[in-house]
């Protein structure tokens, strides 16, 4: 942890708490946002490091989350926000369709915008085809057509 950076900086700094979630962490636990992680102590310390290590456990996204306590964090919520991707892809849906494709999902215009979505598509893609040539995937012969 940076001792220059205050608590609500350096809660953001893990994947999945924003602004609003940390300044919610910090008001259950009591504490200013304000404070510098150096400032705190050692108990302190330890009560955000369970309440995030405790997050970091869930496994499963709630339908209907009543507060941040049930959200997951980090490597989880990576897993959860692939998996619901490819659930979409694999239904066949317009949305998976979409986020097949590499185009925007949520209908946004693609004429003259959605250059970056279009950018990161390509290297999704590379990715991919990088990761099935060293399975040796992409090297079977194929089979020619009978007329």
């Amino acid at each position: 942890m940076k001792a220059q950076l205050t608590l609500s900086q350096q809660l953001r700094q893990n994947y999945g708490i924003g602004n609003s979630q940390s300044k919610y962490i910090c008001e259950i636990l009591g504490l200013s946002t304000n404070l510098k992680w150096s400032d705190l102590t050692a108990y302190e310390k330890k009560k955000l490091e369970l309440v995030i290590r405790k997050r970091k456990q869930i496994v499963n996204l709630p339908s209907q989350p009543k507060d941040f306590n049930s959200l997951p964090l980090g490597d989880n919520l990576k897993y959860i926000e692939k998996k619901t991707i490819s659930s979409l892809i694999s239904l066949n849906n317009y949305r998976g369709f979409r986020h097949s494709k590499g185009l925007p999902v949520r209908g946004q215009r693609t004429h003259t915008n959605a250059q970056t979505q279009k950018y990161l598509s390509r290297t999704r893609i590379t990715n991919t085809k990088e990761r099935k040539m060293k399975k040796g995937v992409q090297n079977r012969p194929r089979l020619k057509k009978k007329r």
